[in-house]
């Protein structure tokens, strides 16, 4: 049974890290939350996977972070950006990947066992 379990999570993080059409294709599979932000508008989807962090926790700090871009740019640089967060191994942020080819899109492989103190997500 745990050896099921560790395989299950293990292609669940594999088929969200790597692909041609990632994260574009996530998108048409996952529930999404819509955050406004001045001049543009984040999806932000969650690719399946416990994350020990509430999910407003995070998107919080999407909007903390989506903030700091608006004051450093003087608005938001596009109208739409696709953010996945995919729940790996470990208790950090492992950076992130761009796209633009259809359209704005990050993924950030997001530690699972992650704490506030690590997205700054407090408050």
């Amino acid at each position: 049974m745990l050896a099921s379990t560790i395989s299950f999570r293990a292609d669940a993080q594999s088929e969200y890290m790597r692909g041609g059409r990632m994260p574009y294709d996530a998108f048409d599979r996952l529930p999404r939350t819509d955050l406004e932000v001045p001049g543009g508008t984040i999806n932000v989807a969650f690719a399946p996977g416990d994350i020990a962090l509430p999910k407003e926790k995070l998107l919080d700090w999407i909007r903390m972070s989506a903030r700091a871009v608006t004051t450093y740019y003087g608005r938001f640089p596009v109208n739409s950006l696709r953010l996945l967060l995919v729940p790996v191994d470990g208790a950090r942020i492992r950076g992130g990947t761009t796209w633009g080819y259809r359209g704005a899109a990050i993924r950030i492989p997001f530690g699972r066992d992650s704490t506030e103190d690590v997205c700054g997500a407090t408050g």
